[in-house]
């Protein structure tokens, strides 16, 4: 297999993998997979060109894994979900007597519905040669893990360490999962019980202040005599703690917020001197991972041909698209795709990307690959479907 690429035909989107075994269509993985439909696979077609053998692999209104995890963090159950529907594909393929070893796990190379996000899997029916297939699934899991949930980190690193072994198979890291699961999950009830009960704490505290001083003390020491020494761990006891104390609980949330961040600050370090990372690329200058200054004209910004939409564009990458809730730039015209396009800050200014859309993306008349990125300059046309904006540089004062 070769580098990955990316095709749109009509209303179709592709990636495309250049195939090193031209008689691929006569073997028995590639006939199941065209003939029968596999769980969440995508579909694939064989076709020859200039003598080469690819395989197309529809793509269509689906985004990469790692696309959606771009500004937003995992958790144990983000985790746990991908691994679940990893395995339950392998289950299916087994049905067919297919070779897991087949599938294709890149964060890149693993698609889902941004809706839903449901996984799908490609699937290569030759002879996979990599030893370590886990491998860039465990480091985009140590990227993107949430650093300051414990059993997260946890679950990343047992993952990333487990998947280094010559004969690794998922289903001897559940057992593990399910252990750091279930002990999130009792932290998480923890809390709630907790936070209900500073909720009532906090309601009886605001019924308390309409109360006259002589009458609050004597709700409390009534409440407080009628307790008794079994109650005393009780809501009412912590009321009466916490009127008579008032400080004394915001030093404790000031504290255990202190405990809190020492920890975030402190964990990654802990793991990380334990890591022997797989190398995934090269190394860059420290200059080179500082955000790219932006241009003295001002802040980067879309101008709406004959209309006054404006939309400011900072915090990048900052995704455009009609899906509410998962882009930063929402148009609400059927021909904007869910996930349509991005715009990266990088050397020499700013970059726009194709996300696969349905109906494209156009710069000065130009339509872009799928996936292709193109730098911007001031007054550049740009088109999403039907929508047309100009490209250009505002004062941000300006835009409301």
């Amino acid at each position: 297999m070769s580098e990955v690429i990316f095709k749109r035909e009509l209303s179709h989107s592709y990636m495309v993998l250049t195939c090193e075994e031209p008689e691929i269509t006569e073997k028995y993985a590639y006939r199941m997979m065209k003939e029968n439909r596999i769980g969440k696979l995508l579909e694939c077609s064989q076709r020859q060109l200039d003598g080469k053998t690819y395989l197309y692999y529809d793509i269509s209104s689906r985004q990469p894994l790692e696309r959606l995890y771009e500004s937003r963090k995992m958790g144990v159950e983000e985790i746990a979900d991908i691994l679940r529907r990893i395995a339950a594909m392998q289950d299916d393929l087994g049905e067919y007597l297919l070779d897991e070893q087949g599938l294709l796990l890149d964060a890149g190379q693993l698609f889902a519905d941004v809706e839903t996000e449901e996984l799908y899997f490609c699937f290569y029916p030759g002879i996979s040669r990599e030893n370590h297939r886990y491998a860039r699934l465990a480091d985009f899991f140590l990227e993107h893990v949430d650093h300051g949930q414990e059993h997260a980190v946890n679950v990343a690193y047992r993952f990333y360490s487990m998947s280094k072994a010559d004969y690794f198979v998922l289903s001897a890291f559940f057992p593990f999962l399910e252990k750091e699961r279930n002990a999130w999950k009792q932290e998480c009830q923890k809390s709630e019980i907790s936070f209900q009960g500073e909720s009532e704490i906090g309601m009886a505290e605001s019924a308390s202040a309409k109360l006259s001083e002589q009458e609050s003390a004597r709700v409390l020491e009534v409440r407080a005599d009628g307790l008794g020494e079994e109650k005393s761990g009780g809501r009412t006891k912590r009321l009466f703690d916490f009127l008579r104390f008032p400080g004394r609980k915001k030093r404790e949330n000031h504290a255990q917020k202190e405990e809190e961040k020492k920890w975030e600050e402190t964990i990654w370090d802990s793991y990380v001197n334990q890591i022997e990372f797989v190398k995934t690329g090269e190394t860059i200058y420290f200059s080179d991972l500082e955000p790219p200054v932006k241009p003295g004209r001002g802040t980067p910004c879309l101008f709406e041909e004959n209309g006054e939409r404006q939309f400011l564009l900072e915090d990048f990458p900052l995704t455009l698209g009609k899906l509410k809730g998962k882009v930063s730039v929402v148009l609400n015209d059927s021909s904007i795709s869910r996930m349509h396009a991005r715009f990266e800050s990088g050397p020499g200014g700013i970059y726009l990307q194709d996300l696969n859309s349905k109906n494209g993306t156009a710069v000065n008349g130009e339509k872009l690959s799928p996936n292709e990125s193109v730098p911007l300059k001031e007054g550049d046309v740009i088109q999403f479907g039907r929508e047309r904006f100009r490209y250009g540089f505002v004062d941000s004062k300006a835009v409301k």
